[in-house]
């Protein structure tokens, strides 16, 4: 396991070198220039020389990147355009909600998922499993930015029992964690009914069942847990997509996060902050990854070996 551990993360280092470049490269050619933002386009070459030294936009690209790298070894991300703020300032204020929504919804995920795979795949074909399939067909279907005002008028408006907005009343983290986790519950509820039929059919089952073990404990100690494998691996990749979810989410329920913060910095041309919550939203997609293949290794040994 050691030895799979180390090798994961030399291959990180160089997957993490060339996101830092990407989003370096996004960041310089986005529409617009900074100064021209700040300064108008009427200010005086002076000052407009001055803001351009001090922003090193006069400086060739690879000077840019070199100087980038470096602050981002020093954890400096620049200053916001709009507020004057170090960025890493306004990310320590907006992540750990973004990472408060995206955890619930995530947990929401999974205690939905694992029943209803599990009743599913128990009678392939009953009521039970027609329900599942068409939970998990609906929740496919209905993207967040419909979900989540449907969320909001049936459960805000019209019976009001979560606030509209905002993140500071009871129940307030309800509504926009729903919006994430029934897409993610859906998926995940969809593979594990798919992966427990093929467990189920295999001969080790069998096997287990002559040797005198019951359908209950073969199930439990041999099918359910080779079945969580592709499971997992999808909760894995799918984080990423829960934070990118997560800022129409957190536009739609006014939820002071991440989501809220890049686009106020998109409408601002907040290149800093634009540069440091893509860069955020990335690396943790990137350690959700990562996560993932070290618990797939975990539960399966053969992994190690591959």
């Amino acid at each position: 396991m050691r030895r799979y551990i180390l090798k994961r993360l030399i291959l990180f280092v160089p997957t993490l070198l060339g996101l830092l470049t990407l989003v370096f490269l996004l960041g310089r050619t986005l529409p617009g220039d900074p100064v021209d933002i700040m300064l108008g386009e009427n200010a005086a070459p002076e000052a407009r020389a001055a803001l351009r030294r001090a922003l090193r936009l006069d400086e060739p690209l690879l000077v840019q990147y070199g100087g980038y790298l470096g602050d981002l070894a020093r954890g400096h991300l620049g200053a916001s355009l709009r507020t004057g703020r170090p960025v890493s300032r306004e990310l320590a204020e907006a992540f750990p909600r973004t990472a408060e929504l995206g955890l619930a919804a995530l947990a929401l995920a999974c205690c939905a998922a694992l029943p209803m795979g599990l009743a599913a795949a128990r009678r392939p074909g009953g009521r039970v499993d027609l329900a599942v399939r068409a939970f998990t067909t609906a929740g496919l279907s209905l993207p967040s930015f419909f979900l989540g005002p449907l969320l909001l008028l049936g459960f805000a408006v019209l019976w009001p029992l979560f606030p509209v907005s905002g993140a500071d009343e009871p129940g307030s983290l309800v509504l926009p964690a729903v919006t994430l986790a029934v897409p993610l519950a859906a998926v995940m509820a969809r593979i594990l009914r798919a992966s427990l039929l093929a467990e189920l059919g295999k001969d080790y089952l069998q096997t287990a069942r002559m040797k005198g073990l019951s359908e209950v404990e073969a199930f439990r100690a041999h099918a359910l847990r080779n079945a969580l494998l592709p499971p997992l691996t999808v909760l894995g990749l799918q984080a990423g997509a829960v934070l990118t979810g997560a800022i129409l989410a957190e536009r739609i329920f006014r939820w002071p996060g991440m989501g809220t913060l890049v686009v106020t910095a998109i409408k601002s041309r907040d290149y800093p902050v634009v540069q440091g919550t893509v860069l955020t939203f990335a690396l943790t997609a990137l350690l959700a990854s990562l996560t993932a293949d070290l618990l797939y290794a975990w539960a399966d040994p053969r992994v190690r070996y591959a």
